[in-house]
């Protein structure tokens, strides 16, 4: 590490999450003075809202519940799973960037019936 990764507020982005220049390889048969993981790298936070809705009706001696599930509820884009971080490896021609991205909206809708 040549100097410090961090980007100034306002220049971070998907496609230069940190200063790349900040880094070199090593001289051959020599470790670099980086540790396994830099806080200033690591990629953006979970933003997610998850939403349950059910309702149990009685019938008789029976009841019937009745549920809706909706993961991810505002379908915001997820950039925080293991292959969704700022590309790692010096050598790559994407190093900085984080090129993909997940968690689509899911619903689920249920019933049950307890007798």
């Amino acid at each position: 590490m040549v100097h410090s990764p961090a980007l100034p507020k306002g220049e971070q982005s998907y496609d230069r999450w940190f200063d790349t220049t900040a880094f070199a390889a090593p001289a051959a048969f020599t470790l670099g003075n980086s540790s396994r993981t830099i806080a200033q790298v690591r990629g953006p936070s979970m933003k997610r809202l998850d939403l349950l809705l059910s309702r149990i009706q009685k019938i008789g001696p029976t009841s019937l519940e009745m549920r809706v599930e909706a993961q991810n509820a505002l379908n915001t884009p997820q950039f925080t799973a293991n292959d969704q971080q700022p590309e790692g490896s010096l050598s790559n021609p994407n190093f900085g960037k984080i090129l993909r991205g997940g968690g689509e909206r899911r619903l689920q809708v249920g019933l049950r019936l307890a007798f």
